[in-house]
């Protein structure tokens, strides 16, 4: 069973979330309830549940602050952001994240209902994350990365991106396969593949932005993965 967290600083509304439908009988348990998005993004990072569900406008820091600080911590939730009212601008910056859903209130147990059905369906289909150990040595890190090796089998060259969502990766990657890592002690990475050796992979823009960097391109990709890291 997949585990669920809902978030909304109006308790009716959160009370109503939780109860709407049968969550047990779709597939998923509900793990925890916040009025606090402070005290919600603790227990994202402790337990990193499969789905939540939060308001966009809280006292603290909002649903959509909590969703960026969730990837920059390198947990892999899908997220439903909820809102009352039409926000362009909230909206844009939901699709910037690839927040799962946006969905505006009021909402009806119909709608709750088809989102979990969707859910349940591409939590099933999500491959397992590949998590490979920063301080470990050549040796370890190929031996433990056999599920990685599966996955980027016949393609011949690739970069390692240090970031914490694709949606931060440089422009222009996207012709290639994207494989989400989690590296411990480092947070999210995406290891870009492509079936044919790259003239130039591109960079990440000098634009005053956190960036984490990129290493080189390399064109036996197992046999480098140490090298990467």
């Amino acid at each position: 069973m997949y585990t669920v967290v809902i978030i909304d600083d109006e308790p009716w509304a959160l009370q109503g979330l939780a109860e709407i439908i049968d969550w047990e009988a779709a597939g998923f348990s509900i793990e925890g309830k916040f009025t606090n998005s402070e005290e919600a993004f603790a227990f994202l990072c402790e337990k990193e549940p499969d789905v939540v569900f939060t308001d966009v406008r809280m006292p603290g820091f909002s649903g959509l602050d909590l969703i960026e600080m969730s990837y920059r911590k390198g947990l892999k939730c899908e997220f439903v952001l909820i809102s009352s009212y039409e926000d362009f601008e909230a909206a844009q910056r939901a699709i910037r994240l690839q927040v799962w859903e946006y969905v505006l209130k009021p909402y009806n147990a119909y709608d709750i209902q088809n989102i979990a059905r969707v859910l349940l369906r591409h939590l099933a289909d999500k491959p397992g994350l590949s998590r490979l150990d920063w301080n470990a040595s050549p040796e370890e890190i190929l031996r433990g990365s056999e599920t990685l090796r599966k996955r980027i089998e016949g393609y011949q060259s690739g970069v390692l991106y240090l970031c914490s969502h694709p949606s931060e990766l440089p422009g222009g990657v996207a012709d290639g396969k994207c494989v989400p890592l989690l590296v411990n002690g480092v947070g999210s990475a995406f290891l870009v593949v492509s079936s044919e050796p790259q003239e130039a992979w591109p960079a990440f823009s000098s634009d005053g932005r956190k960036q984490w960097g990129a290493s080189r391109e390399h064109r036996n990709i197992m046999a480098s993965l140490p090298k990467m890291l």
